[in-house]
């Protein structure tokens, strides 16, 4: 939840839990972000709290709940059963370090989520042979910069189709090689995570280790953050970054890069998954 920051929330909102729903606290984090701005308070208040609930209600009723008691906090707030898992599609093309990442994640029950599909752009044998690998359903979808309106169009529709019949609730940029529609991006708000290969803003656009590499740069990094219709200006998940030495050749900065994106990749989408997020304006307060 987050409100404008005032005296005693912690206690109110504990006590709710504690002695209303019978709840059993088992961890809790509070942090406040000052500055306010574009019409927001100097102070505002943002808690996460995770609880055992004994009397039988579910999140809708919970839910309910405390929209009758936080209205004078003017809260907003979710309520989520974090035995639930996310189902997350992820997209790629023919990189296939952060889809590896991901999927060994999930089979190793690190990753709390149902992953029943892949989606590419392109039947590559690395990406297909992973979905076979990891009991995944892989479906091509053509959808390149080539394509006719129409084409694209058809397209479009082949992807929402699927994420709709798979009940999608996340979708997972794993380094797929093309720009997402605007009407995709409206329908999946703040459920669409793409992993960014630089340190943004820094060296966007096309073969951004060469770049870096050009430069003489001394770090190199990864970024992933929710998509927006504006293209890599969406709110910012999670950042990495690894010092590189002026002995490094190209290839050198390109596998370390890679290191940085799948971990960062499987970071952010562990963090929305375990409901550690909340998306505030143009940022991303997480919880630890």
């Amino acid at each position: 939840m987050h409100c404008p920051d005032r005296a005693g929330i912690v206690h109110f909102v504990s006590g709710l839990i504690a002695k209303k729903l019978g709840g059993n606290i088992s961890s809790t984090q509070e942090l406040i972000v000052t500055g306010g701005g574009d019409g927001r308070p100097a102070r505002e208040f943002f808690m996460r709290v995770v609880w055992e609930q004994k009397n039988g209600a579910d999140c809708g009723e919970t839910a309910s709940f405390f929209a009758r008691h936080l209205r004078p906090y003017g809260a907003v707030f979710s309520v989520d059963d974090a035995d639930r898992r996310d189902r997350l599609a992820l997209f790629a093309t023919r990189e296939a370090h952060c889809l590896v990442e991901v999927l060994a994640a999930h089979y190793q029950d690190i990753l709390p989520a149902e992953i029943p599909l892949i989606i590419s752009n392109r039947e590559h044998e690395k990406v297909v042979n992973l979905a076979h690998m990891f009991n995944v359903n892989f479906y091509h979808v053509p959808y390149e910069g080539g394509m006719t309106p129409q084409e694209r169009k058809k397209a479009l529709k082949k992807q929402s189709d699927l994420l709709r019949d798979y009940g999608i609730d996340l979708v997972g940029l794993a380094r797929y090689m093309q720009i997402i529609p605007p009407a995709m991006i409206a329908k999946y708000r703040n459920r669409i995570i793409n992993i960014h290969h630089s340190f943004l803003p820094a060296f966007v656009g096309a073969r951004p280790y060469h770049q870096a590499y050009d430069r003489g740069v001394k770090k190199i990094g990864a970024t992933a953050h929710f998509v927006t219709a504006r293209l890599d200006e969406g709110p910012i998940i999670e950042q990495d970054t690894e010092e590189v030495v002026d002995q490094s050749s190209v290839e050198n900065y390109i596998e370390i890069g890679r290191g940085i994106e799948k971990r960062v990749f499987l970071g952010a989408l562990r963090k929305y998954l375990e409901r550690k997020l909340i998306v505030h304006g143009n940022k991303v307060i997480v919880f630890t």
